[in-house]
C-alpha cells in the first residue's frame, strides 16, 4: 500500500482468557456463578493496525 510506504504488514498477537466457576453458592443446590475475563493485543509494524481489547462477564446459572 503506497500510504504505508509499501510495507508488508507483520503482526505480533497476544491473548489471555480465564474462566472461573463457583458451584453451589450460599448452599443452593444445582446453582453456580461464573466469571469470565479476557484480553487481547495485536502489535503491527504499521501502527494503524495496532489493537487492544478486553472483556469481562459475570453470570449465574441453574441446572434443572
Amino acid at each position: 500500500n503506497p500510504v504505508f510506504a509499501n510495507q508488508t504488514q507483520q503482526d505480533d498477537r497476544y491473548s489471555l482468557f480465564a474462566l472461573y466457576v463457583y458451584n453451589q453458592p450460599f448452599a443452593w443446590k444445582n446453582a453456580f456463578f461464573n466469571i469470565i475475563a479476557g484480553y487481547s493485543q495485536s502489535d503491527s509494524n504499521i501502527s494503524f493496525y495496532d489493537s487492544k481489547g478486553s472483556i469481562a462477564a459475570f453470570g449465574f446459572g441453574y441446572n434443572f
